[in-house]
């Protein structure tokens, strides 16, 4: 299980990963005005199938999302590095309905799973957020996640990997965003 869980965590922190750099955190709403309700939901639906699926995304189908966060760039005069992290909160953002319903269908609470991840030092919660995980990290997920009677059986194991990492890159990366 605990292996299951960190590679899950890497998987999305690594397609994720990128430097900090700062700008004006209100303007990552940006992002979801541009793509609008139609638009969100029709990429949550591509994100969401395939990381469920398989832990991968499809960068091809995605390209018209990656030209509204070019389109944010320019009206907000975002930085090449902010760009980047914007774009990963976007993709956490959009991945996280269909990893939740996953969960839920699967009869997985997801208050319980956000309860943990709060209970969470701040330093495991931040390491979910990088490509490289530590063991340290994920044992002490793990721990907590069956204390709190979370059942980790089966493909539940990377979908809760996968949503604790987005938890995590809400927490962190906005503030990256924001920083410089």
């Amino acid at each position: 299980m605990k292996h299951a869980f960190l590679l899950s965590t890497v998987v999305l922190a690594g397609l994720l990963a990128t430097p900090a750099h700062a700008a004006d955190r209100a303007s990552l709403d940006c992002m979801a005005t541009e793509l609008g309700p139609v638009e969100i939901a029709k990429y949550q639906h591509i994100v969401g199938d395939t990381l469920v699926a398989d832990g991968t995304r499809q960068d091809a189908a995605l390209a018209p999302v990656m030209a509204v966060v070019d389109t944010c760039k320019k009206k907000h005069g975002w930085s090449d590095a902010a760009t980047h992290v914007a774009s990963a909160i976007l993709f956490a953002r959009l991945a996280r309905p269909a990893v939740e319903a996953a969960l839920t269908s699967d009869g997985v609470s997801i208050a319980t799973v956000e309860r943990v991840y709060s209970g969470l030092p701040e330093a495991v919660r931040r390491d979910f957020t990088t490509p490289q995980a530590s063991d340290a990290s994920g044992v002490a997920a793990a721990q907590a996640l069956i204390a709190a009677r979370v059942d980790t059986s089966g493909r539940r194991a990377r979908l809760i990997g996968m949503l604790i990492a987005s938890l995590g890159i809400e927490e962190f990366w906005t503030a990256r965003f924001a920083a410089a």
